[in-house]
C-alpha cells in the first residue's frame, strides 16, 4: 500500500493451527497474543498488548511491555512479565513461578513449586503448596497467601503501612510487632518472605 494514511489504518491478524505437541514462539510488536491447547513449551511476547494462554502442558514464558497476562491451565513452570497490567495464573501441575508487573495485580492459584511475585503497585494473591522459597513483594498493595493447614515454613513478613495477620490454626513461634513478623510456622520449612510498602498481609 503506497498511501501512508491508508497504510496506518491497516492491521493484520494471524490465526495459525499446529499439532498439539509443537513448541510455540509467538512474537508481536503491537497486538494481543492468544495460544490454546499446546502440549509443549510456549513463549509469547508482545511490545504492547494482552497475552492469553489456555491449557498449556509445558514451560511458559509470557512478556508484554503493556498489557495483561492471563494463563489458565498451565501444567509446568511459568515466567510472566508485564510493564503495566495484571497477571493471572492457574497452574495444574508442579513448576516454579515468576510473576513480575510494574503496575497491576498478581493472582496465582494451584501453584506447587517455588515462587517469586513482584508488583510495583498492586495487590498479590497466592494459593498453593510451597515447594521451595516464596518471595512476594509489592510496592503498594495488600498481599494474601493461602496454604494447606499443615504447611510448615519460615515466615518473614513486613508491612510498613498495614497490619499482618496469620491464621490461628498455624503454630507460629517467633517475634511479632505491628509491622513485622518473623519466625517458624508448624516447625519451619521453606522461606516465605512477604513485603509490602503499603497494605495488609494475610496468611491463611
Amino acid at each position: 500500500i503506497k498511501d501512508r494514511s491508508i497504510r496506518r489504518a491497516v492491521s493484520i491478524s494471524f490465526e495459525i493451527t499446529v499439532p498439539a505437541d509443537t513448541s510455540v514462539r509467538a512474537d508481536s510488536g503491537s497486538g494481543s497474543v492468544t495460544v490454546t491447547d499446546i502440549a509443549a513449551p510456549v513463549n509469547a511476547d508482545t511490545g504492547s498488548g494482552s497475552i492469553k494462554l489456555t491449557n498449556i502442558s509445558g514451560e511458559v514464558t509470557a512478556d508484554t511491555g503493556s498489557g495483561s497476562i492471563v494463563a489458565e491451565g498451565v501444567a509446568g513452570g511459568f515466567h510472566g512479565d508485564t510493564g503495566s497490567g495484571s497477571i493471572t495464573l492457574s497452574q495444574t501441575a508442579p513448576g516454579d513461578v515468576v510473576a513480575d508487573t510494574g503496575s497491576g495485580s498478581i493472582k496465582v492459584t494451584g501453584i506447587v513449586g517455588a515462587l517469586r511475585a513482584d508488583a510495583g503497585s498492586g495487590a498479590i494473591s497466592v494459593q498453593g503448596e510451597q515447594v521451595g522459597d516464596w518471595i512476594l513483594d509489592s510496592g503498594s498493595g495488600s498481599i494474601s497467601v493461602t496454604l494447606p493447614d499443615d504447611a510448615a515454613f519460615n515466615l518473614d513478613a513486613e508491612s510498613r503501612s498495614g497490619g499482618i495477620r496469620v491464621a490461628e490454626h498455624f503454630a507460629f513461634d517467633g517475634t511479632t510487632s505491628k509491622k513485622h513478623m518473623k519466625g517458624t510456622v508448624n516447625g519451619g520449612g521453606p522461606r516465605l518472605r512477604i513485603d509490602t510498602g503499603s497494605g495488609g498481609i494475610r496468611v491463611n
